[in-house]
């Protein structure tokens, strides 16, 4: 979630602030809590006011302990810059300096709660993988392996998680034979791609590119990765490692698309029962097929582009 700073007056200076909203979480809405380690207490389906309220106090005990967790540091920062102090707790309170609320996912994974901000907009994801800035074209290894035979299972922990690995990646490869599948593992390591039977090892591959190719993406529920998981029209398997990811998860999972495996449950045994589930599961893959097309439908960089255009006309 990117917010500006939430007490200073920006219109002051004929400036409109535009909120950048990435996880669904990150709207923390009394309606539909976040799914995640350390919201457990909150009601996550709540039906009466009794239930909302009680969210509500949890939130407001969350802001006690942001503010005095964080707050000295915030003030200091903020006196280098002559701001005054704040009262409001990061990223939960923002003030009214905010003229619009851009939430950068697709409705797939839910339409905005009921509280959400009066400015918020739903826009849809705002792609980008690439790392020149172009259109990335595959190493041709991995072109020649995705051209040779069946849709591989596709392995990813993204471009954070992949520092915190585990066994993901052994476990992955071990499964992989087990099932007698082809595979792909982006493994963030350096050095040239290397092929271990019918699993390729790389480091990096633009998930646009590869994802739509895959039989089944095992990844770890970022939000960028599902994102374009969520658009290549493939079923997911989602290993959540910390933060939004397992509330990203439920949402694939309440979508239709997916299923969501714990980190600690994730070897080679377990796993052999889920992907063998997932690849004949073909209720999973038509509905993966049907948000691909709701995806399509949605451009989140161009909405975003004419809405924040709009607040200067």
């Amino acid at each position: 979630m990117i917010t500006p700073d939430s007490s200073y007056d920006w219109r002051s200076f004929g400036e409109h602030v535009t909120r950048i909203v990435l996880q669904p979480m990150t709207l923390f809405s009394a309606w539909e809590p976040p799914s995640a380690p350390r919201f457990e207490l909150m009601r996550h389906h709540p039906r009466t006011s009794l239930g909302r309220s009680w969210n509500r106090i949890f939130f407001s005990l969350v802001r006690v302990m942001l503010r005095r967790r964080y707050g000295r540091d915030i003030d200091a920062v903020r006196a280098e810059h002559g701001l005054a102090p704040t009262k409001r707790a990061p990223m939960l309170d923002l003030g009214s300096a905010t003229a619009a609320t851009l939430c950068c996912w697709s409705s797939v994974l839910g339409r905005l709660p009921t509280d959400a901000p009066r400015d918020a907009a739903l826009i849809g994801f705002p792609f980008f993988d690439s790392e020149s800035g172009g259109q990335d074209v595959l190493a041709p290894e991995l072109a020649s392996f995705l051209g040779a035979g069946d849709p591989p299972l596709v392995f990813t922990l993204g471009s954070f998680a992949v520092s915190s690995p585990g066994r993901f990646y052994e476990e992955a490869a071990a499964v992989s034979r087990m099932l007698g599948r082809r595979a792909v593992l982006l493994t963030g390591q350096s050095g040239a791609p290397r092929l271990e039977g019918d699993t390729l090892f790389m480091g990096y591959a633009p998930h646009s590119a590869v994802f739509p190719q895959a039989a089944i993406i095992v990844h770890h529920g970022g939000i960028g990765t599902t994102g374009q998981a969520l658009r290549a029209g493939r079923p997911q398997v989602i290993v959540p490692h910390f933060g939004d990811q397992f509330d990203n998860a439920v949402r694939v999972e309440s979508a239709g698309v997916g299923v969501m495996v714990k980190r600690e449950r994730f070897e080679r045994i377990r796993l052999r029962d889920t992907l063998s589930d997932v690849l004949s599961d073909t209720k999973m893959a038509d509905a993966a097929i049907l948000a691909a097309e709701k995806i399509a439908s949605e451009d989140g960089t161009a909405d975003a582009s004419r809405r924040i255009s709009a607040l200067s006309a």
